[in-house]
């Protein structure tokens, strides 16, 4: 019984730290190490509880394969991961689309609350419905407002780009600019990652 123990931190660390880092960078190649590592350790000690996390990952990598052998198509649906607790308060933050168009989100006021915001946000956007764009924009910036109470900074930055997107489309690029570029101008590494490379543009 004390090997399980011993290395269930080590499966946590994975688990919660490893891999949904990994992802967020945009670093696939990393992703796939770290859940096989997670996946490995997981059997070995018997850890279904961890192993469930490495499945739902797994099948994240399953999905992004998909999407690259139908050369980026966003028609092709991703597959469904059900699950339900932290690994899909993670999943939620990493691709949403993987929880199903249906899907209801997280809320509350936990660790993502502000990432989960702006994903509302993007969903109403979609849905191109009466007041749309005025009722995204009020969700966005609630958003920002959850992420700076949180010092969430890297959540700031995701919704900074929706909601200069929606400003963009509506004609007040220099002040969707100056908004981006306030948040980039915060970090000072990491400038390699998914989500700073495309605020860098």
């Amino acid at each position: 019984m004390r090997f399980p123990i011993a290395r269930s931190p080590w499966c946590q660390a994975l688990a919660l730290a490893a891999c949904p880092v990994a992802f967020w960078r945009g670093d696939n190649d990393a992703a796939r190490r770290v859940v096989a590592a997670l996946l490995t350790e997981a059997d070995r000690y018997r850890l279904g509880h961890w192993r469930s996390y490495g499945e739902c990952y797994e099948r994240l990598i399953l999905a992004y394969d998909r999407k690259a052998e139908a050369n980026g198509d966003s028609t092709v649906p991703p597959p469904v991961i059900h699950s339900k607790g932290l690994i899909r308060d993670t999943l939620a933050t990493i691709d949403p689309d993987v929880l199903g168009p249906q899907a209801l989100l997280p809320g509350g006021n936990g660790w993502c609350t502000a990432e989960i915001v702006r994903i509302e946000g993007e969903r109403i956007l979609k849905k191109r419905g009466p007041d749309a764009e005025s009722q995204a924009e009020s969700i966005f910036l609630r958003s920002m407002e959850t992420a700076d109470a949180q010092n969430a900074l890297a959540w700031r930055l995701r919704t900074s780009m929706s909601l200069a997107t929606l400003w963009h489309s509506q004609h007040r690029t220099a002040q969707a600019c100056d908004m981006v570029a306030s948040v980039y101008s915060q970090f000072t590494e990491g400038l390699e990652t998914r989500d700073l490379r495309r605020a860098s543009f």
